[in-house]
């Protein structure tokens, strides 16, 4: 029996390495995900700012739900909405800034 009980301390203490794993896996993903999402945000912002990317064409792209975070609730653009985003002076950042390095 104390091997028998040896074992199954050894399957737990694995078990649990097995799930630290993951879960170390899974935020380092999420992680990963979070910051291509900054960094092309900063991307689409400059962008903007530069003048090369316009702002209603962007936002006509965008789901109704996610239109009605920039005050755009149909598929035609707020022109006082545009305007500001075309106006605005977005901070961008650098890639090491973005994902915490800098």
């Amino acid at each position: 029996m104390p091997r028998l009980e040896a074992l199954q301390a050894k399957k737990k203490q694995i078990d649990a390495q097995i799930q630290a794993l993951r879960a170390r896996e899974t935020r380092q993903a999420r992680a990963r995900d979070t910051r291509r999402k900054v960094v092309l945000g900063s991307a689409v912002l400059k962008l903007i700012e530069d003048g090369r990317l316009k702002f209603d064409d962007l936002v006509n792209e965008l789901s109704a739900r996610d239109r009605k975070l920039f005050d755009v609730n149909d598929r035609t653009p707020n022109a006082t909405t545009i305007a500001a985003m075309n106006e605005t002076k977005f901070e961008t950042m650098t890639l090491d800034e973005a994902a915490g390095l800098a």
